[in-house]
């Protein structure tokens, strides 16, 4: 379970936090858009939980940032 919402926050951040279609944030978990419309719903009724709302709102923040430098971060 715990590894299934960590691919479905990535799903997510890929397709939200970096503006890719579903399509191509699939390919990249090797997963159907589908799943990843179902992966940004799952993570979007989360959002209810401030705890989880926040530290998903810092991912949602640095995760395009490191996808725009990733020689400062890797």
């Amino acid at each position: 379970a715990r590894v299934a919402l960590a691919r479905q926050v990535a799903m997510y951040l890929a397709h939200v936090g970096c503006g890719l279609s579903m399509t191509a944030a699939g390919g990249l978990f090797n997963r159907d858009r589908t799943t990843v419309a179902h992966a940004c719903l799952i993570v979007e009724d989360r959002r209810d939980d401030p705890v989880f709302d926040r530290a998903l709102e810092l991912l949602e923040w640095s995760v395009p940032v490191m996808v725009l430098r990733p020689d400062a971060y890797f």
